[in-house]
């Protein structure tokens, strides 16, 4: 009876995080504010890149590995969630944006059958069902995985904590085959998720778990071999690197502003687990009491505690220990009442949860409706490459089929830095050169490239102004009858981009030459042949 008690509140669980996010697509897809150019825009810029790949599986042209249009990572492989996006579309008649943002809506829940099942079997269900229900509603990682925004995060919480139920079966017998399931698992979500690093860390969880189970060192070994295997030795090798290169992040200077790596206060982090904030707090403190029994979950908590350090994307691993805190705090309450403490104590978790998981939001467009708009309608030849802000990149690949210099897949690399030199350069003639491939270079300014450079600014009566302390740059926005004035100048040196202050859109700029005075919010460069 208490098993079919948990079953059913599983699935209450996964149908609470799946209508929130049904509920989203709804109105979004109502919304005037996210309907532009006969698209619904999305909340985020890197599904512009999955749907550009799943655009192109429709159309037969998509090749994986180096992208021609974007100067990231090469794909080794198709990517699925792309291959799912195309076939769900096909199958079900429905437009690519629309389909995409399907999948987000039902398979962002899925993490609470692994996490379930695991806690279940420790002796803790109501702290699944409260990890359940904070983990995949906290803002942390509602706002990763809201619909209209398909990314691979939808399954980063399903993946991972499969592999750590399979570990845990693997030491109470069968070990070999839930070894190499664990195994099969972690090949699954690096061809989803493209990051390695995770195989070095379920290999030593899976070693040091056998070894506390009292397994024998040739069982622990051959266990070992197994997960090697089924996850591929090249990927586990590369985990090292990807390990490596993760943790050296931190001493890097950031040439992108990137929301998702913006350091919080810890206030303002614990309230993106729980409304607020200081009872998500109360639930970790109370999971750290479960730890004699929970230490497989170790890892993830200490990527969730990343949050408080190195930037927000990491809490969506967090808001899942706040919420098994509160199932501890209801099995404590309610566990001893005889007969009913199992349901009591499960149905108080999930009263508990519920009201400190963050009221429903909609979120916003990542572009505004007049800019996408006028990106639409851009007159640039589909093999062209464009200098724009990185944030711009793939949504200028999905709609004119143009290379970019800088995208969400290279922010941190060689083209934006080539974007920035551009912006704070006195001379922007030897830039054209530097980016010249043989194909037409366009230069895209937009009116909102100040704050998107990540300089801070705030609004008043005039415009936009604001200052960048750390790199001495002032920098000033007006927008007039006559166009966009936009500036940047050095407060030491007085060097100014390109080398003066101008109006954008009434003159050509260097070895940039106008081609649009059309548009209001952007205005269109062509680099003259001579400079390239």
């Amino acid at each position: 009876m208490d098993v079919l008690f948990f079953i059913i509140l599983l699935l209450l669980v996964y149908l609470l995080n799946t209508a929130v996010r049904y509920r989203q697509h709804i109105d979004i897809s109502q919304s005037i504010s996210h309907e532009a150019a006969g698209h619904i825009i999305m909340a985020a810029n890197d599904p512009y890149r999955w749907l550009r790949y799943a655009n192109e599986m429709s159309a037969g042209t998509f090749v994986s590995g180096k992208d021609p249009l974007s100067a990231g990572t090469p794909l080794p492989f198709t990517p699925p969630l792309s291959f799912m996006i195309c076939k769900l579309s096909g199958a079900s008649g429905l437009d690519m944006e629309t389909a995409s943002s399907l999948l987000t809506v039902f398979l962002s829940g899925l993490f609470v059958f692994p996490l379930g099942i695991l806690m279940y079997r420790l002796g803790m269900p109501a702290a699944g069902i409260g990890g359940g229900i904070t983990g995949g509603l906290c803002l942390a990682y509602l706002q990763r995985t809201t619909a209209f925004q398909p990314d691979t995060d939808m399954l980063n919480l399903f993946f991972p904590l499969t592999i750590i139920l399979f570990i845990h079966l693997a030491g109470r017998g069968r070990t070999l085959l839930w070894s190499a399931a664990a195994g099969l698992f972690c090949w699954f979500h690096y061809r989803w998720y493209v990051h390695s690093g995770f195989a070095p860390v379920w290999l030593t969880l899976l070693m040091v778990y056998l070894l506390i189970m009292g397994k024998k060192g040739n069982v622990i070994l051959y266990s070992a071999l197994v997960f090697i295997i089924f996850c591929s030795p090249f990927q586990f090798y590369s985990g090292f690197t990807g390990l490596f290169d993760f943790f050296s992040e931190g001493a890097k200077s950031y040439p992108a502003a990137v929301d998702e790596l913006r350091r919080m206060t810890f206030a303002e982090s614990l309230r993106m687990l729980t409304k607020d904030g200081w009872s998500a707090l109360a639930g970790l403190l109370l999971f750290g009491v479960t730890l004699r029994r929970t230490y497989l979950l170790l890892p993830l908590f200490a990527l969730g505690c990343l949050m408080f350090f190195k930037g927000e994307r990491f809490g969506m691993y967090l808001g899942m220990f706040a919420g098994m805190g509160f199932g501890v705090l209801s099995a404590f309450v309610f566990g001893r009442v005889r007969r009913f403490g199992f349901a009591l104590s499960c149905a108080g978790t999930l009263f508990i949860s519920v009201m400190l998981i963050h009221p429903y939001f909609v979120p916003a467009p990542y572009v505004s409706k007049q800019l996408f708009e006028e990106m639409k309608k851009l007159n640039i030849p589909a093999g062209s490459v464009v200098v724009s802000h990185w944030n711009y990149g793939f949504l200028l690949q999905y709609l004119k089929n143009v290379g970019t210099v800088s995208d969400g897949a290279s922010q941190f690399k060689e083209g934006w830095l080539l974007t920035r030199e551009l912006m704070r350069s006195a001379d922007p003639n030897p830039f054209a050169g530097r980016v010249d491939d043989g194909k037409p270079l366009w230069l895209v300014l937009t009116e909102d490239m100040n704050v998107s450079g990540g300089l801070h600014g705030y609004f008043n009566a005039n415009g936009l102004d604001f200052t960048n302390i750390e790199h001495g740059l002032d920098s000033d926005l007006k927008i007039t009858e006559n166009g966009m004035f936009f500036s940047i100048y050095n407060n030491k040196t007085h060097e100014s981009f390109f080398g003066k202050s101008f109006i954008i859109g009434t003159s050509d700029i260097g070895c940039f030459k106008l081609e649009n005075r059309k548009y209001p919010y952007i205005a269109v460069y062509k680099a003259k042949a001579h400079c390239q």
